[in-house]
């Protein structure tokens, strides 16, 4: 049973504490041992009902770091935790600096943007792995620290339906405050100068709105900075009413109960979510933008805000007014309406079951990323060098690997070995540092080259003889040898057959990713009855999450109802000279006939930036560039067909059931085709751009057979890449 703590600031109002306090609970019902540390407030005792332990350290205080960060060491000594998951910026940096110099899985979950300046870069640590509350918090953290997307879980503030429902009853709360009004608005939030606009709004708006509904009620839930201030102009307010219209409660924590008698929630964030819960008419309205009174026409800026409106405009008086006087004049039943609905997004888009998952699914990565000693298995390939389809057979080999072997110690050899190792959590040295690559072997079982094209001549001698190098070497130091799904070929001249076939020969595993590589052994020699064909790891590939893909469309112009289809060219230099031209006219002719626009696709940007830009600026479209490739597959699954140079431009849309035309230039552009029974292809180095277009007619004639059969391919693919983690747990067993 994983021990978990969770870190924040303080526990008293606001949408992190809460999401603290629900995660807590909903992972001590699914059998965690959880705690939480933090600088205390009105939630300690909803922990301690749930019987979940609290630890007090002043992690809400900047200048008590030092301290905090002596009481938290020793209590993650003491405790032992496995996770330790932070959930503000204090307590990340507090934690980061501790996971330097001790061993656990360190998680942090941001709740909002917050200011960037050198200081606060210099001072934010968001862990080993990121959740993000929103697609727009994603955003700021991939903007603002370079975190690596696949990095960062997007998550939800999840609700509890079981409180927050119309089943609540609030006649404690009425009473107490003497609530007799029938217009009666509900606002809750931290009452800090950053973040309480609104609720000065709302005691701004109030005398106009007290004209119109003359038994207008207002209920201020909250504390904070500003808190003062505000009882200030309400109390001013109120003398001059003759009454109290405006209710300030300070801290609460029975928010449900506030909830069940309210007519509408005027705020932001979790608590907007809460009063949706609770089936009431909301409008979204914080210091961060303004949507107004939600429905459907705001549900996918409030989803990809987290609620928060951010980047929505102002929120003012005048609109306050405007928006609270039309939910007023609607009928019960249009009211009543409103809160059904609301309810519903809330079921469908935020149950704590689902956060809970969310943060589980990082506490289980975060354990299979730990550093184990010594290193058991060292993955190389043509890693480091920015390309999409050889970083994503990386990532595929590394979860089958700690899928199958999750005690294994993994090396992998890269170009730039400290972005590998952040991205991927794993032990990386420089592939071209002998000295560092010998220690390494000397505690490694086995060395595995993971997919791509490695014992070829097409990009140079001097790849291949690196390669082989490597594993002669692995050899003698005693490892086990592997090629996982490779592709092997086209080898030209007589010492370089020679040096591959010396290679392979000491080479214990062989598994390759199409039938034509396993002719290719044959033809120089090698018995091929060695190697078994497999598929390509990039199969195992799973698209990123629907809502970020939609997310990342929309902030790139591409309309995520539209229709689309792709382009993966790359430099070649045997391509025939007029190449990008006939490129151009196919697209412009897929374009006009079939309306679809052409997204552009940089595999590598450093090679394929430039012809791309070059295309769009003959056919005009969108180009990708320096999206994960998770992000790229979920973006080429919403497309229609596919023009492929690269050959995982070519598996990611075989992958998604998109049919595609391969362009070639490599008999592995060929061999995957066949593999996957397409007959489309055109050679680069002779383009017939005429004879393209009729194949592009021909596919969108028969374009939902041919999508049914790929999946189906692919589905056989997907399964295959199984046998090769096997394979590789055996030599590991050895």
């Amino acid at each position: 049973m994983k021990k978990i703590l969770l870190a924040t600031m303080a526990l008293d109002i606001g949408g992190a504490e809460t999401h603290v306090v629900e995660l807590a609970g909903e992972l001590k019902r699914r059998g965690y041992d959880v705690s939480v540390a933090s600088g205390g407030g009105v939630y300690e005792s909803a922990l301690a009902v749930m019987g979940i332990r609290h630890f007090k350290l002043p992690l809400h205080r900047k200048r008590a770091m030092l301290t905090a960060e002596r009481g938290l060491g020793r209590l993650i000594k003491r405790e032992k935790f496995d996770i330790v998951h932070a959930h503000a910026r204090i307590p990340a940096f507090i934690c980061g600096r501790l996971r330097k110099r001790m061993d656990f899985g360190f998680a942090v979950t941001c709740h909002g943007v917050y200011k960037v300046s050198p200081l606060w870069k210099s001072m934010s640590n968001w862990g080993d792995l990121t959740l993000g509350v929103s697609c727009d918090i994603k955003d700021y953290l991939i903007e603002n620290y370079r975190l690596p997307s696949d990095n960062i879980t997007l998550t939800i503030n999840g609700i509890d339906t079981r409180r927050f429902s119309r089943e609540s009853d609030g006649a404690a709360i009425e009473a107490e405050l003497s609530l007799t009004g029938r217009h009666r608005i509900i606002y809750v939030s931290r009452i800090d100068k950053e973040c309480a606009l609104t609720a000065f709004q709302l005691t701004e708006a109030a005398p106009r709105l007290i004209e119109r509904y003359p038994d207008l009620e207002m209920v201020l839930v909250g504390q904070g900075t500003a808190f003062a201030e505000l009882s200030e102009k309400v109390a001013v307010f109120n003398a001059e009413a003759g009454r109290d219209v405006i209710k300030l409660t300070g801290a609460r924590i029975d928010i449900d109960k506030f909830m069940a008698c309210g007519d509408l929630f005027v705020g932001v964030s979790r608590s907007a979510l809460e009063a949706m819960s609770a089936e009431l008419p909301v409008i979204l309205s914080g210091a961060q933008g303004y949507l107004g009174v939600f429905d459907e026409s705001v549900l996918d800026a409030s989803l990809a805000t987290n609620f928060c409106c951010r980047g929505y405009g102002d929120s003012t008086v005048e609109a306050l007014v405007r928006d609270i006087c039309d939910v007023f004049e609607r009928t019960p039943d249009e009211r009543a309406a409103m809160g059904a609905y609301n309810r519903a997004v809330v079921e469908r888009e935020y149950s704590i079951s689902r956060m809970a998952e969310d943060a589980i699914g990082v506490y289980d990565a975060l354990e299979l990323r730990r550093e184990k000693k010594p290193s058991s298995v060292i993955l190389g390939g043509y890693y480091g060098f920015g390309n999409m389809g050889d970083d994503s057979l990386l990532q595929l080999v590394i979860e089958r690997l700690r899928e199958r072997c999750p005690d294994a110690g993994i090396t992998v050899l890269s170009k730039k070995p400290r972005e590998t190792a952040k991205v991927f959590g794993v032990r990386s040295v420089n592939r071209f540092n002998l000295l560092a690559l010998f220690m390494e072997m000397k505690r490694a079982k086995a060395l595995i080259y993971g997919g791509g094209s490695i014992l070829q001549t097409n990009s140079s001698s001097r790849s291949l003889f690196y390669y082989t190098f490597v594993m002669k070497m692995a050899k003698r130091l005693g490892l086990s040898v592997m090629l996982w799904g490779n592709g092997i070929g086209p080898i030209t001249g007589e010492g370089n057959i020679k040096r591959a076939k010396d290679a392979l020969a000491v080479t214990d595993e062989i598994t390759l990713r199409e039938k034509a590589s396993l002719a290719e052994l044959a033809a120089f020699g090698v018995d091929a009855s060695r190697a078994r064909v497999t598929a390509d790891p990039a199969f195992a590939l799973k698209p990123a999450d629907e809502n970020w893909v939609i997310h990342i469309m929309e902030r790139m112009g591409i309309d995520p109802s539209g229709e689309y289809f792709t382009v993966a060219p790359r430099r070649w230099s045997r391509a025939c000279p007029d190449f990008e031209e006939k490129c151009a006219s196919i697209c412009a002719y897929v374009k006009e006939k079939y309306r679809l626009s052409p997204i552009y696709i940089a595999m590598q940007p450093s090679r394929d930036l430039a012809i791309c830009e070059r295309l769009a600026q003959k056919v005009d479209g969108v180009i990708l560039s320096g999206l994960s490739a998770r992000e790229l597959l979920g973006i080429v699954g919403r497309t229609r067909l596919a023009l492929a140079m690269r050959l995982h431009g070519l598996i990611y849309a075989i992958s998604s059931g998109v049919p595609a035309v391969g362009l070639s230039y490599d008999p592995k552009i060929d061999a995957m085709l066949d593999m996957a029974g397409l007959p489309y292809r055109a050679d680069v180095s002779d383009l017939d751009a005429g004879a393209v277009c009729a194949m592009v007619d021909e596919i969108m004639e028969k374009r939902e057979k041919l999508s049914a059969a790929l999946l189906a391919v692919a589905e056989n693919f997907r399964k295959a890449t199984y046998a090769d983690a096997e394979i590789a747990v055996k030599l590991l067993e050895k």
